[in-house]
């Protein structure tokens, strides 16, 4: 008769660790959105792609640092995740929304139209957020 031994243990709750701890490294923990290491490996990883039109386009809203000087951080960083809970509305398969820096959100489009279509986009955006921030007189 042969025996066979062994132990079974339950890594569950290294695996739920992991998961959490990647959610960390990939997202702002404010606005819960892909940070900037998320956007690097995402234009590595894209860069293999050929034929596809990629472009990154960047949204430095610097004027947030009168409003935390005036009325507090955390009234800026509430602002923040008020724009950046709004701009999620643009996101889809082919537009994601970064939150890279303090002040600052990237959207990454695939596949677009044509440089027309960039020029549109960007004009949404810019009209979006001057109704969003002209009640901050921004």
């Amino acid at each position: 008769m042969e025996a066979l031994n062994g132990i079974i243990i339950d890594i569950s709750d290294r695996k739920e660790l992991e998961k959490k701890l990647n959610y960390i490294n990939e997202h702002d923990s404010w606005t819960h959105l892909h940070n900037i290491r998320y956007l690097e490996k995402t234009l590595t990883a894209d860069r293999m792609e050929d034929g596809t039109k990629r472009a990154v386009i960047n949204l430095n809203i610097n004027a947030i640092n009168i409003v935390s000087m005036n009325y507090g951080f955390s009234y800026s960083r509430d602002l923040i995740k008020k724009i950046a809970i709004s701009l999620e509305k643009y996101c889809n398969g082919n537009c994601q929304l970064f939150h890279t820096y303090e002040n600052s959100f990237v959207f990454y489009l695939k596949d677009y139209r044509d440089k027309f279509a960039l020029t549109e986009f960007c004009e949404e955006i810019s009209d979006h957020l001057e109704a969003l921030l002209s009640s901050e007189r921004l």
